[in-house]
């Protein structure tokens, strides 16, 4: 029974971002699934926090961070997949991804642990 009533939940959920699919895909970093039957997918991104380390360095990159996300949309775990080079970046990366907001990966209708890959970006011009 308590599965159903998640996926009702989830039904409405998703019925909710296609109504306001402008809002949502604002906050998802590009790159990454929207459809939740292909993997789980991201509803409300944080901006990773640029270190100052990082900043005075003059240190910028892309991070590629495999995030593992439960049944019920929760970040479990999460790693880098691709480094930017530089172990700050990587780590704020890691630290945004997992405070990240998801809907699981529905499989033939039933909400699945699965993983997704976010790219997260650090560059100077954008701060």
């Amino acid at each position: 029974m308590m599965k159903h009533c998640k996926a009702l939940i989830l039904s409405c959920l998703i019925a909710a971002l296609s109504f306001n699919a402008g809002a949502a895909s604002a906050q998802t970093p590009p790159g990454t699934n929207t459809d939740q039957s292909k993997g789980p997918v991201i509803i409300h991104a944080l901006q990773a926090r640029y270190p100052p380390q990082a900043i005075r360095n003059h240190h910028q990159g892309t991070v590629n961070v495999l995030v593992t996300v439960d049944a019920d949309g929760n970040a479990v775990s999460a790693r880098i997949s691709r480094s930017s080079g530089y172990p700050e970046l990587d780590n704020a990366a890691v630290q945004a991804v997992l405070k990240f907001q998801y809907l699981p990966y529905l499989k033939d209708g039933i909400p699945t642990e699965s993983t997704l890959t976010v790219p997260m970006g650090f560059y100077l011009n954008k701060i």
